[in-house]
Parts: structure tokens; C-alpha cells; sequence
């Protein structure tokens, strides 16, 4: 499986984006959101790679308790 953020093939489990809390990811990717979120790195500039429409805060992640279903 490729990974839509870095494109690279990954064979281990993948995980959530925070981005939408459904598309699959890389872990690599994974902890670099993490580092986002945190404010630790600095956000993600390049193209949109996830696929749902819930990335509603300012920063571009999904908190718990704000999805509006």
C-alpha cells in the first residue's frame, strides 16, 4: 500500500490521519501529525491527501467533540 501523503509503500498496519480521522496513512506520517498538532513542526504545506471533509479547525486536524456528523 502506498501512502497518500509521501507516497512511500508501506507494509506495516497504517494509521489515521488526524486530518479526517479515516484515511490511511504511514506512521512515519502518522508522528509528523502528531509533531503538527503539537506544535512542534511546522504544519503541513503540501497537497490536500486526505480524503473526508472534517478537517474543520484552523490548524487542519480534527479534535474530538468537533465533528459535525
Amino acid at each position: 500500500m502506498n501512502c497518500p501523503r509521501c507516497s512511500a509503500m508501506f507494509y506495516t498496519p497504517p494509521v489515521i490521519s488526524r486530518k479526517d480521522n479515516q484515511t490511511r496513512i504511514c506512521s512515519d506520517c502518522g508522528l509528523l501529525e502528531g509533531l503538527e498538532a503539537a506544535g512542534i513542526k511546522a504544519p503541513y504545506r503540501g497537497p490536500q491527501y486526505w480524503t473526508g471533509d472534517r478537517c474543520r479547525t484552523g490548524d487542519g486536524m480534527v479534535r474530538p467533540g468537533r465533528r459535525s456528523d
